[in-house]
């Protein structure tokens, strides 16, 4: 009986602590989960006032960061290709393919999930049928949306025009 008058005395004194703080009237659209900063550029606190106060009711939120690859897999025919792929105008990765290494892979680390605009440059070696090394230069832009590991994969497109476009796309 002393231990539970214990408990309730110490659930009184944290839900006055809450109150006097300025939260007793705070609700939020999101049931009960309110979001407070001191200052905007701090990582907030969430206190999921809709729960028991327990220990575990209140948790520090910050960005979390996430890891993704970007792949090349060698095109067939061709003997290199070495591919550069942009992010938000910020170069992320660049990715070399021949035959010792037909498939690369390079880990990326970003803050967030979302779509991102992505611009992917590459350049293709082949030997043509009289075994001249020829170089084939192409380009592709888009948006992906990236989350925490994910695959993406570089492709290359011939277009109905003849042209070699590239593309950045999630695998699987």
């Amino acid at each position: 009986m002393s231990l539970l008058v214990a408990v309730i005395g110490l659930l009184g004194t944290a839900i006055t602590g809450i109150a006097t703080s300025g939260f007793s009237s705070a609700t939020s659209a999101s049931g009960g989960v309110l979001t407070t900063s001191a200052n905007p550029t701090t990582s907030s606190k969430q206190v999921d006032i809709s729960a028991p106060l327990t220990t575990g009711s209140t948790r520090t939120t910050e960005p979390a960061e996430i890891v993704f690859t970007i792949s090349d897999q060698l095109t067939e025919g061709a003997v290199e290709e070495l591919v550069t792929v942009s992010l938000e105008g910020s170069k992320v990765a660049t990715l070399r393919a021949d035959d010792d290494n037909p498939i690369v892979t390079e880990s990326i680390t970003g803050s967030e999930t979302g779509n991102y605009s992505y611009v992917v440059d590459g350049a293709v070696w082949w030997r043509d049928r009289f075994g001249t090394l020829q170089k084939t230069v192409a380009t592709g832009r888009g948006s992906v949306y990236i989350a925490h590991g994910n695959r993406l994969d570089v492709y290359v497109h011939m277009t109905t025009d003849g042209r070699v476009d590239l593309s950045l796309e999630k695998a699987g």
